[in-house]
């Protein structure tokens, strides 16, 4: 996806501001006719929707650091199911937290390399939660109840179903190409426009990442929803007689 610059509000979406913009491409051939010319037109034409993030991804480390492997093993464990029960008052189900990159390593003494003192374990997980304000009530959560042992590195805000927007982002990514085809044939004074080949081109949400705020620091958390851009490029190619 790609920031586009220019931007118009239309009055019918309540909840959301659309931009647009066509980057135009102009290839004339004249094709032997006995009548006319025809003109060849290829444009790439970009829809922008800005919209309002409605899920928090929560990335995060449990660790801990015991004598033996095992043990360090069965703590984490612990830390894992706090946290899930911790979770669970919010309606925060397993599927919505991911567990991956476990790592179990030994530990060793600064003056004696060679020297084991000990093992340490971690775990990243993620937890995706449907709602800002819900997130924030979780993270500051997390901060009371977890003095040691897990260290939240990262939140993303996001738009769950981009899929909602689909059809919004299609319909004005072909009226503004339609719209600019439509001008240059004006502007050459030509006629009989006709659309004669359509490609879409890959589109996703630009993700805005927020760096959440340390657990040592008590003041709590408070994350605002942020402004999230979803948009679509189409490739269209038009001709018209002069």
């Amino acid at each position: 996806m790609k920031k586009i610059k220019s931007a118009i509000l239309l009055p019918l979406l309540t909840i959301s501001i659309i931009s647009l913009s066509t980057t135009p491409a102009l290839a004339s051939s004249h094709a032997p006719s006995p009548n006319s010319q025809k003109t060849q037109l290829n444009l790439s034409t970009t829809a922008t929707l800005t919209t309002l993030a409605d899920t928090l991804e929560i990335s995060l480390n449990l660790s801990d650091q015991e004598k033996s492997s095992s043990l360090a093993s069965s703590k984490l464990g612990e830390l894992s199911t706090l946290l899930k029960s911790d979770l669970a008052k919010y309606g925060i189900i397993n599927t919505a937290i991911k567990n991956d990159s476990l790592v179990i390593a030994p530990t060793y003494d600064n003056q004696t390399p060679n020297n084991i003192t000990g093992y340490s374990a971690s775990e990243n997980v993620t937890i995706t939660i449907k709602g800002i304000a819900l997130g924030n009530q979780i993270l500051n959560d997390l901060q009371n109840n977890f003095s040691t042992g897990l260290s939240i590195y990262a939140t993303n805000e996001l738009v769950s179903n981009t899929s909602n927007y689909d059809n919004k982002l299609i319909a004005l990514a072909y009226q503004k190409a339609y719209q600019r085809a439509k001008l240059y044939m004006l502007s050459a004074g030509g006629k009989n426009l006709k659309l004669t080949s359509l490609s879409e081109q890959s589109s996703n949400p630009i993700i805005y990442p927020m760096v959440a705020s340390a657990l040592s620091d008590k003041t709590g958390v408070n994350l605002n929803n942020t402004s999230q851009e979803l948009s679509l490029t189409i490739n269209t190619q038009w001709t018209f007689s002069n």
